[in-house]
């Protein structure tokens, strides 16, 4: 309820106490003493927010996804790696190579938290991802992928595909 004081008005918001109900005592002492000076209650809203996301994720289109990622370890050596999310496909195309570069396949993926994923896998090459990165705009990404030696009207195409399925824009628009 704001308080007018004549120069100042002030605004404060009362956070109730909720109660939650944990029958052993041992797990209760143990898990406080593991949280230490952070608390119990940033670890359980910490909780109850993930719960939240993980159950509404579904009826927004997200589902958790896993992606093999190579990683090279060595030369002519790479290993595989494993990435997940909550997240959903937005659009894949495969974009030609220009000036010597291999034809790619290009996928973005939303995740729950709002984030894009960008995978590149070379389609000669199996299910393995290349290489990915995590951007958190559509333009964020669009420059990432500026300068990437394909053809500038399929990056372009690319790009307008996701900023119609994201309902954002990725470049300027001066009209």
């Amino acid at each position: 309820m704001p308080l007018d004081t004549g120069e100042y008005t002030y605004n404060h918001t009362y956070m109730g106490n909720k109660t939650i109900y944990i029958k052993d005592d041992a797990l209760w002492r143990r898990a406080r003493e593991l949280t230490g000076k952070a608390g119990l209650s940033a670890e359980i809203q910490g909780f109850v927010e993930r719960l939240v996301q993980e159950r509404e994720s579904p009826q927004k289109g997200f589902k958790r996804t896993v992606l093999a990622v190579g990683i090279e370890s060595g030369p002519n050596d790479f290993q595989v790696e494993h990435i997940a999310f909550n997240g959903r496909l937005i659009h894949k195309a495969i974009i030609s190579g220009e000036k010597g570069a291999r034809d790619v396949e290009l996928a973005v993926f939303q995740t729950a938290a709002g984030k894009l994923v960008l995978t590149v896998r070379d389609p000669d090459e199996g299910p393995v991802i290349g290489h990915y990165a995590v951007y958190d705009s559509l333009g964020e990404l669009a420059r990432a992928l500026k300068d990437d030696g394909h053809p500038e009207d399929e990056r372009v195409a690319f790009l307008n595909s996701l900023a119609e399925a994201l309902g954002q824009e990725w470049a300027r628009w001066i009209d």
